[in-house]
């Protein structure tokens, strides 16, 4: 069960969305078109992953992503990040044996898929006043434009974590045997 909470009028609306067996809601973002919002609901199996767009004034729900896999879908990976002035969205999928980035338009439809490769990556952000998205892969911070134009900011980060990423500042976590945690 999905209830949204109106603060003016102080009354809660829940929201129906269809039944999917022995599901959950692990992620759910709001947009500031067309007065909408993407809820993401997996099953317990973690092997089925639906996307819808809710309004949340009507409580109408519209799937437009759905996402099978034969192993698993991480629920740390389910993320919508939406991009082109709200008009698209990218998610990470495995569909291709990789963890890649895709874009989508708020409809569903696919527009392309961003990142390729036999090698997983994760988006990390996106910044809307110069069109990029960062993310990590192959031990690197690399960022791209929506064109698909590709630059590897900083390599070479193998066993370190990323804490914190924004286009002008990241935080990695290293240690190492010789090394403490930094």
């Amino acid at each position: 069960t999905l209830a949204l909470y109106d603060v003016q009028t102080r009354g809660a609306k829940k929201l129906t969305l269809p039944q999917m067996e022995d599901a959950y809601i692990p992620y759910v973002k709001f947009t500031t078109v067309n007065d909408s919002m993407m809820v993401c609901k997996l099953n317990r199996k973690q092997n089925a992953l639906e996307i819808y767009s809710v309004n949340p004034r009507s409580g109408v729900s519209k799937l437009v992503v759905k996402e099978e896999s034969k192993n698993y879908i991480s629920p740390e990976n389910i993320k919508v990040t939406f991009v082109n002035g709200n008009r698209s969205f990218i998610i990470n999928s495995d569909r291709d044996g990789h963890n890649h980035l895709y874009m989508y338009s708020l409809t569903g439809i696919l527009q392309k898929q961003l990142t390729k490769g036999d090698f997983d990556v994760e988006l990390i952000a996106y910044d809307e006043d110069k069109q990029q998205i960062y993310y990590s892969a192959e031990n690197a911070i690399r960022s791209m434009d929506l064109k698909q134009k590709e630059t590897t900011i900083k390599s070479d980060f193998y066993d370190k974590k990323l804490l914190s990423y924004s286009p002008n500042y990241y935080i990695i976590e290293s240690s190492d045997l010789n090394v403490s945690r930094v």
